[in-house]
């Protein structure tokens, strides 16, 4: 009998240890994206000593970047006053992009939410059998479960993200002002 011999996979190298260094990928990650076992790759950072100390220096060369995207909206101005004020409007227009998405964000969440208690209120929902017809069966406990965990989770996100968005918490230490997470999900429950 003879033996198969693997084929030796070429990969880039180069690639991998750059992906990697940037510590934005797990082994797992970069095996995908690039071919080589989650080992194989342990086994060459190793060998190569390479290092996932860049993550840091890309997060400051993206706060270069923005504030000189910034600085470059507010080259018209000429006083201090001119200064704030347009780099306030570049970084609010940034700010209502946010709070554009999170409103979508929040409708979608609401809408699985109202979807679920149409749902549970007639006691059945309608899937798809293999055949490619459809059926109704009673609401299974575990998706109901689940689809008001994620979209609570969601909603939960979303309401965080909206309150830092509007500038709701108070002076960053994470306390908000106002009804508490908890107060506005018994609301939407309600």
């Amino acid at each position: 009998m003879t033996e198969k011999k693997r084929p030796t996979a070429r990969y880039d190298w180069a690639a991998i240890e750059r992906d990697y260094r940037t510590g934005q990928y797990s082994n797992r990650e970069l095996s995908r994206m690039h071919g080589p076992s989650e080992g194989a790759i342990r086994a060459r950072a190793k060998e190569g000593n390479w290092q996932r100390d860049l993550s840091e220096q890309i997060r400051q060369r993206v706060r270069e970047k923005t504030g000189r995207a910034i600085a470059q909206e507010v080259v018209k101005a000429e006083t201090d006053a001119e200064i704030v004020e347009q780099a306030a409007e570049v970084g609010a227009g940034i700010v209502r992009g946010h709070q554009h998405l999170l409103r979508k964000a929040k409708t979608l969440a609401e809408s699985l939410m109202d979807l679920l208690e149409r749902q549970l209120e007639k006691g059945t929902v309608t899937v798809q059998l293999k055949g490619g017809d459809t059926a109704e069966v009673d609401v299974p406990l575990d998706y109901a479960g689940k689809t008001l965990g994620n979209a609570t989770m969601a909603l939960e996100r979303v309401v965080r993200l909206e309150r830092q968005a509007y500038g709701l918490d108070d002076d960053g230490a994470g306390k908000a002002v106002g009804k508490t997470l908890d107060e506005l999900l018994a609301e939407v429950v309600e």
